[in-house]
């Protein structure tokens, strides 16, 4: 599912179009704390491969923090899937870069890869394609 703007985290619970799968992958920064915060106590719960918080790392933890002084518990596992600040690490300054850098991370972990560089993969490349199954 590919929003092109901001979700409100109700609208997430009330509208079953809008259902997020283990496969799903979703992108946190609203430039409010209030609504991010919202927002990552909907999400964090929910079975999502990978939930990306745009912005400094200290932000993310304060949002956690707050939640936790609020009640809210995370388990190791959703905290796992949890990705603040988003991105891969390869010097984006751009907003274009950025992007780029946040998609890359999702498509690595939606691979089940760390998203490091080629010549350093021990292996094959790809992954080897049962025959039977390609038939």
């Amino acid at each position: 599912v590919l929003f092109r703007s901001c979700i409100q985290p109700d609208a997430i619970a009330q509208h079953p179009q809008l259902a997020l799968s283990p496969q799903s992958v979703a992108m946190v920064m609203t430039h409010s704390f209030t609504r991010d915060k919202a927002l990552l106590r909907t999400l964090v719960p929910r079975r999502l491969r990978y939930v990306g918080v745009l912005g400094p790392r200290i932000r993310t933890q304060r949002i956690l923090d707050e939640l936790a002084g609020e009640g809210v518990t995370f388990t190791a596992e959703m905290i796992e899937r949890l990705h603040g600040p988003a991105g891969l690490d390869i010097a984006a300054e751009t907003p274009e870069e950025i992007a780029i850098s946040i998609i890359a991370e999702m498509r690595a972990i939606l691979g089940r890869r760390t998203g490091g560089p080629l010549a350093q993969r021990v292996g094959s490349i790809h992954e080897p394609v049962d025959e039977a199954v390609a038939q």
